[in-house]
């Protein structure tokens, strides 16, 4: 099994900490037990990096013995493209030619954007303050296929594959409405990213469970985000949700791997967290699935050793 635990560069923003490119970024990273980081735009947006920013993040990485498993990209969205095309297709270009000079082939792309505020700002987070589940319009099924086969054609000049990001305040919120986006655009190097605390933490009801949602996408997936969340469900229908440690909260993380692999999942799997102590969790999240994996691999042997039994 190679499955690589990654952090996402995210947790540093969440965590408070200046995004600037300097030693120490990248160096607590490394002492949080990583060997692999995502870059995520919510620390610095790829495609506002400049020549001299890729060269420096690349040789900070490289300093701090770090691997690069992927990039991030939020926030390409079928409104932003249709204000403004030639904005966007300089954005997505400018966005995957840094990822390409980084040696980044895998892509994880979100039709959101970020929380107002930032994740550390003093803003309501939204999935505490929207009002309903996007539609799932055939328009807008479409409009986002649109932006998807755009997105996949730019990686494509680079060998890139791109992974849809779930996330509750897109059309990308179901397992099954991002498989049917992806159908619609047509492109063989386009996976899906099933970030499943995006859509537990909603304030509305379910649309479908997350172990609904994981196999609905399972044979699409190399690229996860991974973060958990108290969900408590109220007498309305209505939900209110909390962040938590990745063992303890709604989403069974030791089920859902299990899922995946089945499914012959053997890609990335990206930390992410928000509220509390971040760098804590994170640091608990590798721990413990580290420890998942390890159980995999030992009962895969003992299975190899003793078929019959």
């Amino acid at each position: 099994m190679s499955i690589r635990i990654a952090v996402s560069t995210g947790v540093l923003t969440a965590a408070g900490l200046p995004a600037i490119l300097a030693p120490a970024t990248f160096d607590r990273m490394k002492r949080m037990g990583f060997d692999w980081i995502d870059l995520s735009d919510i620390f610095l947006a790829m495609s506002e990096l400049s020549e001299a920013d890729v060269a420096r993040m690349g040789a900070l990485v490289r300093d701090a013995g770090l691997q690069i498993a992927g990039a991030s990209v939020i926030g390409l969205t079928p409104a932003s493209r249709a204000a403004d095309a030639q904005a966007f297709r300089e954005r997505v270009s400018r966005a995957f030619d840094n990822a390409a000079s980084l040696g980044v082939s895998l892509v994880s792309v979100g039709l959101h954007g970020a929380p107002p505020g930032g994740i550390a700002g003093g803003a309501r987070p939204p999935w505490l303050t929207q009002g309903s589940a996007p539609e799932h319009s055939d328009a807008a099924l479409e409009a986002a296929a649109g932006v998807v086969a755009e997105v996949a054609d730019v990686a494509a000049r680079h060998g890139q594959s791109v992974h849809l990001e779930m996330a509750e305040s897109s059309v990308l919120d179901t397992g099954a409405s991002c498989v049917r986006v992806r159908d619609l655009a047509g492109r063989s190097n386009v996976g899906i990213n099933p970030d499943l605390a995006n859509m537990v933490r909603a304030p509305w009801p379910l649309q479908e469970s997350w172990k609904t949602t994981l196999q609905n996408v399972a044979p699409h997936v190399e690229y996860w985000h991974v973060k958990n969340c108290h969900r408590i469900e109220l007498e309305n229908g209505r939900a209110v949700s909390t962040p938590s440690g990745l063992a303890e909260g709604t989403i069974d993380y030791r089920l859902g791997l299990g899922l995946l692999a089945e499914a012959g999942f053997d890609g990335v799997i990206v930390v992410e967290h928000y509220g509390g102590d971040v760098l804590w969790f994170a640091e608990n999240a590798r721990t413990h699935l580290e420890a998942v994996l390890r159980d995999r691999e030992q009962r895969d042997a003992a299975t190899v050793s003793n078929p019959g039994k």
